[in-house]
């Protein structure tokens, strides 16, 4: 019980925030064309030009990140008020990114109409046993400008960043209105509680997770898109203007258990260095 205290009342050393060891791997396949592809990344992304290809085929470059990439670092370094998007000393935002390779082709060539992307992380490895913290799983779509420019001046959209939770409200929903990540002018270019995105998690309260998300084509749809016709040229395999990049970002946090432990190491080398002084 006082170790419990400790680990619940003292602040705690930024070595307590889990950390990934080595690589993972990450496949993706979708409702026809090429079933799978994937590739082993590391956990160092923070721009598109640190994604790989994911192997073999395909039109996607994926990267993995650790606290460096995602909405929420973006929120998160806006300004102090906003510390509660991440804890520094305890959490971890975990974010696997994705971008095309030619950005004039199709993402997913011969993907179904309605089909689904199917995308597999196995292997992440934590320094210690963590917990994901479902509030956080955010799922993001981005246009680049080129291709918006590419369409009448009438259909552009606003947005180029629409936003998805599992949830609603997720954890720091009143952070991201404030930074002017999601906003309700024009247009929503938000969806609260997406019942289609499916993300399961193997392994929670170990050091190691898998991960498997599953997303409709359709929700790569720009949420202004309102059967604007695309040019000729643009990818739009099933009519609408593809993103340029989506990833899946979530925060994870040390195993309740992890933590005791850590007030409780705490305790004893205070009381030990105590005893020592005192000898």
């Amino acid at each position: 019980m006082i170790c419990g205290l400790a680990a619940g009342t003292a602040p705690l050393s930024a070595w307590a925030r889990p950390q990934v060891v080595g690589n993972s791997t990450t496949s993706i396949s979708y409702s026809g064309g090429t079933a799978s592809a994937s590739a082993t990344l590391n956990y160092t992304g923070q721009a598109m030009s640190d994604a790989l290809p994911l192997v073999p085929g395909g039109n996607a470059r994926s990267f993995n990140s650790l606290n460096l990439f995602g909405r929420r670092p973006f929120v998160f370094n806006t300004g102090p008020q906003y510390a509660n998007v991440l804890d520094s000393q305890t959490e971890s935002l975990v974010a696997h990114a994705f971008f095309k390779i030619d950005p004039a082709a199709d993402y997913f060539p011969g993907i179904t109409n309605g089909g689904n992307l199917t995308i597999r992380v196995e292997n992440i490895t934590f320094s210690e046993p963590v917990t994901v913290l479902r509030n956080t799983v955010l799922f993001h779509t981005l246009w680049a400008d080129a291709q918006v420019e590419e369409l009448a001046p009438e259909d552009r959209y606003m947005h180029m960043h629409n936003i998805h939770t599992l949830l609603d409200p997720f954890r720091d929903a009143s952070a991201f209105f404030s930074t002017g990540v999601i906003s309700d002018f024009p247009m929503s270019n938000y969806q609260f509680g997406v019942g289609e995105i499916s993300v399961a998690f193997q392994g929670e309260g170990t050091n190691e997770l898998d991960l498997e998300l599953t997303v409709p084509y359709a929700l790569l749809r720009n949420l202004e898109h309102m059967d604007q016709v695309v040019p000729a040229g643009l990818p739009a395999p099933q009519g609408f203007l593809e993103p340029f990049h989506f990833h899946l970002e979530y925060v994870v946090t040390p195993e309740p258990a992890t933590l005791v432990l850590l007030g409780c190491a705490s305790a004893g080398l205070l009381f030990r260095r105590r005893r020592s002084a005192e000898g």
